[in-house]
């Protein structure tokens, strides 16, 4: 049976706390672009997160599964939220390939346009992510 989108799949730009944002802010060097996009493509709680969202693997079948049942918007989120793990870690190739198989199971202008910006800046946006979590786990420590 399909699940509900959960909260965590909604994005993270609106959640991130003050040191959160502070980091990635230093991280992205003034790059405002990179900071939009990586804060709605970072996990604040990835450890916690993963787990709760059944790894990258149970996020690619419950997309495919939406697929397969005509819920093109809810299996994009699924992709989304797949890349997002594969930011975490550290695995262009899975980042690539979601953030593909997401606009193809629904397309707009909108996420097409995010989706380039990130994959035509992706070696740079997975070295500021891997800063960004290394030091994240540093913080909470």
């Amino acid at each position: 049976m399909l699940k509900p989108a959960r909260k965590e799949e909604k994005g993270t730009q609106n959640k991130m706390n003050g040191s959160s944002s502070n980091l990635l802010r230093k991280l992205c060097d003034g790059d405002e672009n990179m900071e939009r996009l990586l804060s709605y493509f970072i996990l604040l709680e990835p450890k916690r997160q993963i787990p709760q969202l059944s790894g990258l693997d149970g996020l690619v079948i419950q997309a495919e599964t939406a697929l397969r049942r005509g819920y093109g918007m809810r299996a994009r989120v699924y992709f989304e939220t797949a890349a997002k793990v594969g930011i975490y870690e550290g695995d262009e190739k899975t980042v690539q390939k979601m953030l593909t198989r997401a606009h193809e199971a629904f397309a707009d202008a909108n996420s097409n346009s995010t989706y380039q910006e990130i994959l035509s800046q992706l070696p740079r946006l997975m070295n500021i992510a891997k800063s960004f979590y290394s030091q994240q786990i540093v913080s909470e420590t």
